[in-house]
């Protein structure tokens, strides 16, 4: 029979090769994609890199470019995606079990972050609502995000969890029942943020402030809220389209939505 050290080399070798494995089933469809996206660029305009854009350049200010996209009443993700206020304690709550995923979302969204808050011609993502650039890596926030709105009571204690796992069969199957039971009362052993009747009521206000802010963005065209408002540029003679808080989506939404309504409800049949 092969010794022990050689079944731990065989070992580790299968390891690797899994790995490798998911590591090429996880890059073969993007190469694949980029190589279509590339051909359809050479085919149709003469050149794999251009995507039949202007071109571009990427010399918007960092900090400036960082506030439209974070902050501002104009774009700020935090105000038109409440939401990803979740995703640090999602974070944090997930960082001892799948620290990996943690950094592969955080590098994800610092690196499309600083792309596009240096992007000159459109960093904000031109007639829409909110921060358009931004949308393909939301759902990984609301992925990190999702440990905060799962944590709910305490942790067990070890004694407890080491019951749990006594019950489940003694044996490895056994141990991995108990401790995924333990996963879902805890991160990694750790109290939850959010065992307190405060901390769940201020998730859940995240919660519907999210969805109060995206109905009115559902209902009204964002090419209205745009036209409006350079109607109202030239008519003025201001410089900046958003001249104040007042004049951003954000705050005039409800009142669009209502206009649509009113117009909509008047117009004959």
């Amino acid at each position: 029979p092969p010794s022990p050290a050689r079944r731990e080399r065989v070992g580790s070798g299968g390891e690797v090769g899994r790995r490798v494995g998911c590591l090429l089933a996880f890059t073969a469809p993007a190469v694949a994609g980029a190589a279509l996206y590339g051909w359809y660029n050479w085919v149709r305009f003469g050149d794999p890199l251009n995507p039949g854009y202007p071109p571009v350049t990427f010399t918007n200010p960092v900090l400036a470019g960082l506030h439209l996209q974070l902050l501002s009443l104009e774009r700020g993700l935090i105000w038109y995606d409440p939401l990803v206020v979740l995703a640090p304690v999602g974070a944090i709550l997930l960082w001892r079990r799948r620290p990996g995923l943690v950094l592969l979302v955080g590098a994800l969204f610092v690196g499309f972050l600083l792309l596009y808050a240096t992007y000159a011609q459109a960093p904000a993502g031109g007639h829409s609502a909110g921060q358009r650039f931004l949308l393909v890596v939301m759902p990984l926030l609301v992925l990190v995000a999702l440990p905060a709105l799962a944590a709910r009571g305490s942790p067990l204690p070890s004694r407890e969890r080491s019951k749990q796992r006594g019950r489940g069969g003694g044996g490895e199957e056994g141990d991995a029942v108990g401790d995924a039971a333990a996963d879902l009362r805890s991160a990694g052993g750790a109290p939850t943020p959010l065992a307190r009747p405060w901390q769940r009521a201020a998730v859940a206000a995240i919660i519907a402030a999210s969805v109060l802010v995206q109905l009115p963005l559902v209902y009204v065209n964002p090419s209205y809220y745009y036209a409006r408002l350079g109607a109202e540029q030239e008519a003025t003679g201001r410089e900046a389209p958003v001249a104040s808080a007042g004049d951003a989506l954000l705050v005039r939404a409800w009142l669009l939505a209502g206009e649509v309504t009113r117009d909509t409800l008047s117009r004959p049949e």
